[in-house]
């Protein structure tokens, strides 16, 4: 079992979710795409700071790709969001797809994280060029 309840998949098993790491505007933006959930949420984070470790100035999580996001996404995120202010990395997420946002809007973690409606808000974000707080909320319904 995983530190987020999930099995642990056999190392060639494929991942229901997966994280393809890119440079935008001097930031490394991790692409999270598929189901994360308690089965892909190691990888997930594994992937994640394997980002954090390239020191970069500024992260952003990408999550529009994500198809299902359940309590264990929320975890990754929140423990990303710690392991990023430890690195001295800004940090920020980007969603606006419902299956992320509700979840996150619905347990307040949105108050806690640096949660963008676009990846180009939360790239400005960590960048110093924050957006009116009306823009930065987004409705999940």
């Amino acid at each position: 079992m995983n530190r987020y309840g999930g099995n642990d998949p056999i190392d060639d098993a494929p991942q229901s979710a997966g994280v393809v790491a890119v440079e935008q505007d001097g930031t490394l933006v991790a692409l999270v795409s598929g189901e994360v959930d308690a089965n892909s949420a190691d990888h997930v984070f594994t992937e994640v700071v394997r980002c954090l470790d390239q020191r970069p100035a500024a992260l952003v999580i990408d999550l529009d790709p994500v198809t299902f996001f359940d309590s264990s996404g929320i975890r990754v995120l929140l423990e990303l969001g710690e392991q990023s202010a430890a690195h001295g990395v800004r940090f920020a997420v980007a969603a606006s797809n419902r299956v992320v946002v509700r979840p996150l809007t619905v347990t307040t973690v949105d108050r806690v994280l640096p949660l963008y409606a676009s990846r180009t808000e939360a790239i400005a974000a960590v960048h110093g060029h924050e957006f009116a707080e009306q823009d930065k909320l987004i409705d999940p319904v």
